[in-house]
């Protein structure tokens, strides 16, 4: 090869590299009734969460979660003002799209825009949302610790279980991304 032709095509490579490199993850996140505060990014390590990054909100509920450099892969946190409450949000290839949170209601209240792996996600959440009547029946049936009531817990955790192995056949979750298939074991 010609010296030129090597210039030009490490030229080229480092350009692309600096591109890459250079587009972190850009979340917008909308609150319900929010003028001001801060809100966080935060992640899992262990049993433990940090936060990695904060946003004001400015007079229009709007925060800007913007960092240089692309996040790894995983479940992340935002961290409402007060610190108090959070939601859950996927970051994988796509990490540039908005969040609206309605605080009235985190489950139900949060829509995505831009992010059709956090779409698929918080509608798994709110499916599971769904069966938190069943589980607290279960978990009551648990505390009495009788073998009669056992037994009846043992039917309801099964068909649980059962409810959510169906929605995760019909679903696109367990194919879609290596995030979803770690999030779903």
């Amino acid at each position: 090869m010609i010296p030129m032709q090597k210039l030009f095509i490490t030229a080229i490579g480092i350009f692309w590299a600096t591109i890459l490199h250079a587009q972190g993850y850009d979340i917008s996140v909308k609150v319900k009734d929010y003028k001001q505060g801060t809100v966080y990014l935060g992640h899992y390590m262990g049993r433990s969460t940090y936060l990695m990054d904060s946003a004001q909100i400015g007079p229009n509920g709007v925060a800007q979660l913007k960092g240089k450099e692309k996040a790894l892969g995983g479940i992340y946190l935002v961290v409402l003002p007060g610190r108090q409450r959070y939601t859950e949000v996927l970051l994988d290839k796509q990490q540039t799209f908005s969040m609206t949170v309605d605080t009235a209601d985190l489950v139900k209240g949060t829509v995505y825009t831009g992010s059709p792996d956090n779409e698929l996600f918080v509608s798994y959440n709110q499916y599971l949302s769904n069966l938190e009547a069943d589980n607290r029946e279960m978990q009551r049936l648990l505390a009495l610790r009788t073998k009669e009531d056992t037994t009846k817990a043992a039917a309801v955790q099964a068909e649980l279980f059962k409810k959510i192995n169906i929605k995760e056949k019909k679903s696109s979750l367990k194919t879609r991304k290596p995030c979803f298939r770690l999030f779903l074991r």
